[in-house]
């Protein structure tokens, strides 16, 4: 495993403990294809077909691989500090449209607020399942929450979001799969609202 683990290596598994789920072109901006290659063939990672809505009105499923973390790559990113989860099957499209969005904002994996540290920050706040963003990140500039909206979320959630970010984020920043979604989250409160598109 150690021919495979260099730098390169490290940033996907860092990303993937952070993100969950990568598609193959997202995973390539942090590892060659031959790198991920190997890092499956080593026990890193795992590549598995899927398939994904790009949004949630999406009729047919596209078929991809994607690309999250094996046994050995969940061992390596605790050993780098880092709390990785696996990826939920449901909410894979929310997952992948969310890493989009911190990879668009420049925010790196060691900017996100690890798990322990958010649930210490909800329990303060008493904050409900549904308010909660998506991440937080800790940047010099401030606390900044990300929510990607992959077009499930309901006006009353939106506005929940929007307040709860308000009472600790000093920036709150929103992705959507398309232009109308992201038109539809301004018209509910949302201020900076991105389209990110997920690369297939």
């Amino acid at each position: 495993m150690s021919s495979v683990i260099d730098g390169r290596c490290l940033d996907l598994v860092s990303a993937l403990a952070v993100d969950g789920v990568l598609t193959v072109p997202q995973a390539a901006r942090h590892a060659s294809l031959e790198k991920i290659a190997a890092a499956a063939a080593s026990g890193i990672v795992h590549l598995t077909p899927d398939e994904v809505r790009p949004t949630a009105y999406t009729r047919q499923p596209l078929r991809v691989t994607v690309v999250h973390l094996a046994e050995g790559g969940i061992a390596l990113a605790r050993e780098m500090g880092f709390f990785p989860h696996p990826p939920v099957k449901r909410k894979m499209a929310h997952a992948l449209g969310l890493a989009e969005l911190r990879h668009a904002v420049g925010i790196s994996p060691r900017e996100i607020l690890p798990a322990p540290d958010l649930e210490a920050l909800w329990s303060r706040l008493k904050a409900s399942g549904h308010g909660l963003p998506d991440g937080l990140a800790a940047r010099p500039e401030g606390l900044v929450a990300l929510e990607y909206d992959h077009g499930s979320y309901k006006a009353a959630q939106v506005k929940e979001k929007v307040e709860l970010a308000c009472r600790f984020a000093d920036k709150t920043i929103w992705g959507a799969p398309g232009l109308a979604r992201a038109r539809w989250l301004r018209k509910q409160g949302a201020g900076h609202v991105m389209v990110v598109r997920i690369p297939l």
